[in-house]
């Protein structure tokens, strides 16, 4: 579905072990808006190709309170679809401080998940 174009770019930064298609947004392969114009909320389609071990990744950094609530909101929705056919991966798909035990950001928000 379609999600803010800076959600989009929070993702498409900093993935890894995956591959993010993310619509172009360039005025010379679409005519919905002016790109020069665009807001950053200006909503792209993006899909995401990845394994059960890139989304465990992407969940373990993105699920973190120290991320945008609406970043937060969109991986688990991946998340929560993910469970819904592999059952398994729901205690994977967790911050990085409930998989490792700790926090390893320079600025811990100071909160845990339980």
């Amino acid at each position: 579905p379609d999600i803010p174009s800076w959600v989009a770019t929070h993702l498409v930064r900093h993935h890894e072990g995956f591959q993010p298609y993310v619509k172009s947004q360039r005025n010379d392969r679409q005519s919905d808006y002016d790109r020069n114009a665009a807001r950053q909320d200006t909503p792209v389609d993006m899909i995401i190709d990845l394994n059960a071990e890139a989304l465990q990744v992407l969940a373990n950094k993105r699920l973190c309170m120290q991320a945008a609530k609406e970043t937060r909101e969109a991986v688990a929705m991946m998340c929560k679809l993910a469970v819904e056919v592999t059952p398994e991966l729901e205690n994977l798909l967790v911050p990085a401080c409930v998989h490792q035990g700790s926090c390893h950001e320079m600025n811990p928000c100071g909160w845990r998940w339980k």
